[in-house]
């Protein structure tokens, strides 16, 4: 004979009983749900030598490299500031060779970067067509090949006299998780912007850059001076935010070369993963475990 159970303590167990399953059922729907980013990325950074104000040559050579990048099995690959055009002060050829993003050149390389599952970032003269603004930016091109920008925020020497300055930091979103960009003199003089990386979620911070040394000062002296002060400032960034910066520079005239990834190693202490490049013109890749920046 089975135990008489009255009808109030048959209703608190079937309401425990429905409550646990739902629990469960919850548990297993936010899980399935919830954002599962990679921790391990395989990025390449790249020593480039623009042909100045020759967009036809840079193209072919960025798409070279693209597949030189794929080759050594890189997911992403990073150009550098104006990469596209070369970096000069010219006002007139500057603004005759932006376009919009998306436009031509990112369609181009967008077909690339979906053929060879591959992301992209290069540095590029930008034309605001709602606007008539001119900007110092960097296009990202996903394997999707939908490009989308970021503009300079603080431009230097002889960039404002025909570009206008960005006014959004950004982070954006990849399979990796959040990743930061800010253009050259953004990373190296205002630390905010890498911070602001770090407190968005984004374990890797991108900088393309044109990072001269003896500009002014044909001295191996001032050379020296700022190839140590890039390095110190990007070692200090990486250490005091635990996040993976990744910068590509110019290699040819002026430029300090010296494209590189860093970021934090064991026991919080940053590292160089690749590179420095020197002024050796190529493509430096490194597998990274994101995991070591604590986010």
């Amino acid at each position: 004979m089975r135990p008489y159970i009255s009808p109030k303590t048959r209703f608190w167990l079937y309401a425990v009983l429905l409550g646990a399953l739902a629990w469960f059922w919850m548990s297993l729907a936010s899980n399935a749900l919830a954002i599962h980013y990679k921790d391990s990325l395989c990025i390449a950074t790249t020593a480039f030598s623009a042909e100045p104000y020759d967009k036809g040559a840079n193209l072919q050579k960025i798409e070279a490299f693209m597949v030189q990048a794929k080759d050594q099995g890189a997911e992403f690959v990073l150009f550098p500031e104006m990469a596209l055009v070369g970096y000069g002060s010219d006002k007139a050829l500057n603004r005759e060779l932006a376009e919009p993003i998306p436009g031509p050149s990112t369609g181009r390389l967008g077909k690339l970067a979906a053929r060879l599952d591959l992301w992209v970032v290069i540095g590029m003269p930008e034309l605001d067509p709602g606007t008539g603004k001119f900007y110092d930016a960097a296009a990202i091109i996903p394997p999707s090949g939908e490009a989308f920008g970021f503009r300079k925020l603080h431009t230097v020497s002889s960039e404002p006299l025909w570009a206008s300055e960005g006014d959004t930091p950004m982070v954006f979103e990849t399979p990796w998780g959040p990743i930061g960009i800010a253009v050259c003199q953004d990373n190296y003089v205002y630390p905010g912007v890498v911070r602001y990386s770090a407190q968005h979620g984004a374990r890797v911070h991108l900088s393309p850059t044109a990072y001269s040394g003896a500009a002014l000062i044909d001295s191996r002296a001032i050379d020296s001076f700022y190839r140590t002060l890039y390095f110190n400032i990007l070692l200090s960034w990486s250490k005091a935010n635990r996040i993976f910066l990744v910068s590509a520079n110019h290699a040819d005239g002026n430029f300090i070369g010296e494209s590189t990834i860093i970021g934090p190693g064991r026991f919080g202490w940053p590292k160089i993963y690749a590179g420095p490049s020197g002024k050796e013109e190529g493509v430096f890749t490194a597998c990274l475990d994101l995991r070591l920046s604590g986010r």
